[in-house]
């Protein structure tokens, strides 16, 4: 938190860290979807890491290729590969039950629509109602696409339910797919003349600072990237020595982040 930076750029943190402690050696390389680099194919590195993102996961054409060298996948399932990962569901449904501790009776969200988004929804909800926090299917919004000039119109949406004064629509808590939405759906809010969190309570997921409302602590789930990266090596390493063992997910610890974005209602 208070670093500015892409996802990607604290996962190639992890990898560096990762061989440093391996004694291995890292070439990085952008190559285009549904290809491997040649010295992948030519069998001149040792091993592999591959760092998908959810639209190379949910393409199937061309089908993502599989490695001929020991592979992990960070996050997404690839062909023939170890996978170190989350648990997505369990760490959106803490968060749910964080928030539902805080005196909340009807929450909305905003959604993606691919599995990671999918799982982080059912946690929540799964969160949220297990403390007794309704979040109606009227109030939720599941998108594609992440760029806010597409999901903001979907926060309108949902701030022009609650204006219009029906009780089942009157929601103080609003859970986002992730930490760069719920920023830029701080400021919407704010737009409207309501507070955050004093009005709407406001939370996302994964943890990283962005360049949107910096004056709120938010409430969120810490996705630990860099570690994510660093154990990415770990397991090459491993796999290395172990290339008969079948296929192995491996999942890292999440935690809560209880930041200022979100705070008890009074009975």
């Amino acid at each position: 938190p208070g670093r500015l930076a892409e996802p990607g750029s604290y996962v190639l943190d992890g990898i560096v860290r990762g061989a440093g402690e391996t004694g291995h050696e890292i070439i990085t390389s952008v190559h285009a979807y549904g290809t491997l680099p040649q010295v992948v194919l030519r069998g001149q590195v040792d091993g592999l890491i591959r760092m998908l993102s959810q639209c190379d996961y949910v393409r199937r054409i061309p089908p993502l290729p599989r490695s001929p060298v020991p592979t992990v996948s960070i996050l997404y399932p690839a062909p023939g590969a170890d996978v170190v990962g989350v648990d997505h569901f369990g760490s959106a449904r803490a968060l749910g039950l964080y928030l539902g501790g805080m005196g909340h009776s009807i929450a909305a969200c905003v959604g993606h629509s691919e599995p990671i988004g999918r799982a982080r929804l059912s946690g929540i909800r799964c969160g949220l109602e297990e403390r007794g926090v309704a979040l109606p299917p009227d109030l939720v919004r599941v998108e594609e696409a992440l760029e806010a000039a597409v999901v903001m119109p979907l926060v309108e949406e949902l701030l022009d339910l609650r204006a219009a004064g029906r009780p089942g629509q009157q929601f103080t808590l609003m859970a986002f797919y992730n930490d760069y939405l719920a920023r830029h759906a701080i400021a919407v809010i704010r737009a409207r003349g309501l507070r955050v969190p004093e009005d709407i309570g406001v939370a996302g997921y994964d943890d990283l600072d962005m360049p949107v409302a910096r004056d709120v602590r938010l409430t969120t789930v810490h996705l630990p990237l860099e570690e994510l990266g660093a154990e990415a090596v770990r397991r090459v390493h491993w796999r290395m020595g172990h290339p008969s063992a079948p296929p192995l997910h491996w999942l890292l610890e999440t935690r809560v982040v209880e930041g200022d974005s979100v705070v008890a209602r009074s009975a």
